[in-house]
């Protein structure tokens, strides 16, 4: 492990600046790259060090920290079911690693973009010159090299350590490599993301978190899959004019709509599995029985909507979003306390 940290992060300082593409055929934006420690100060320049900082945070998706906290938080307390462990040092410093490679991937995904001309209608720090690659560029190898720092000096989990290296190489390549290849930037976003889960669990339990946390992790993968699936549905418009090769591009909304239809069911397939257990046990709960169906049949009932008329409004599908992750929260809460 102390191997592949070495070489990661020699690789990455040595190539960094690599990164960005000084051929005319290759880039869009050719910008004079501005260093982090030397913006000028002047009543002209509308670029400082706060705003800098400002714009650079707002990159990183604020909004989906609390999120990529409480996922393996919920991974912990699936795992062990006593909160106690939320006392615990790497359970929680699990959490920050999985903040850290969220907004990570976060930033990193915009650079490439905005090198590849792949987000030509969309506003960003970027692309309304409120940062500069290097800045940006600047800020992702502080954020890699004390990942990679607290992983080899504050983890001693080995399978932990392990897996958690492997998502920061992930997001690290998922613009350049990955989002490119058809179906697989979907599954490598579902896959880092449930994966939080298990290493929630793994924090606090060992390998042995597997046998709980492994049907939670399911779910979430299938419902963020979903959730991607939509995503790109309603981003069509800019990809095409981007050139950006996603589902609904290369097989349009129908068909696309009609995948995401099955990817739901398979999504809310898996929180009724610890309901069994209830079953059998003759330990019947009403609450769990009677609310987790309900928010499930009431995504799947509004997609059918959606996809029978073929009213492909974004506001809609944004909505039926918001309701995923209401119904995400519950079936969650479902699988600690069950």
């Amino acid at each position: 492990m102390k191997k592949v940290f070495i070489i990661f992060i020699l690789f990455f300082i040595n190539n960094a600046k690599s990164f960005i593409i000084n051929s005319p055929t290759k880039i869009i934006r050719n910008t004079k790259p501005i260093h982090f420690l030397s913006i000028k100060m002047n009543k002209q320049s509308s670029i400082n060090i706060l705003n800098v900082k400002n714009e650079l945070f707002k990159m990183s998706r604020p909004n989906n920290i609390i999120g990529e906290i409480a996922l393996v938080l919920m991974g912990g307390l699936i795992s062990i079911r006593k909160f106690s462990i939320l006392y615990s040092f790497t359970l929680w410093n699990t959490a920050f690693l999985s903040m850290i490679i969220g907004s990570l991937s976060m930033i990193i995904n915009d650079y490439f973009d905005y090198h590849n001309g792949n987000d030509k209608s969309r506003k960003n720090a970027l692309t309304m010159k409120k940062v500069s690659t290097e800045q940006v560029l600047f800020l992702c190898n502080i954020l890699y090299i004390l990942a990679f720092f607290n992983i080899s000096t504050l983890i001693n989990n080995s399978i932990l350590k392990q897996l958690i290296s492997y998502s920061l190489i992930i997001t690290y390549i998922y613009t350049p490599i990955l989002k490119n290849i058809l179906l697989i930037k979907n599954l490598s976003v579902a896959f880092i993301v449930s994966l939080t889960i298990i290493l929630g669990g793994i924090s606090v339990n060992g390998i042995d978190s597997l046998s709980r946390t492994i049907i939670p992790s399911t779910y979430i993968f299938f419902s963020i899959l979903w959730r991607e699936l939509m995503l790109d549905i309603t981003d069509i418009k800019d990809d095409l004019k981007s050139n950006v090769k996603t589902i609904p591009v290369v097989i349009g909304k129908n068909k696309s709509m009609f995948l995401g239809l099955n990817i739901l069911i398979l999504s809310a397939i898996c929180p009724f599995i610890p309901l069994l257990n209830i079953i059998n046990n003759l330990n019947l709960n009403l609450t769990h029985i009677l609310i987790l169906p309900l928010l499930q049949l009431s995504i799947i009932n509004k997609h059918i909507k959606i996809y029978y008329y073929g009213i492909y409004n974004n506001n809609d599908i944004l909505k039926l979003l918001e309701i995923c992750k209401i119904s995400q929260f519950f079936s969650l809460l479902m699988f600690i306390f069950i």
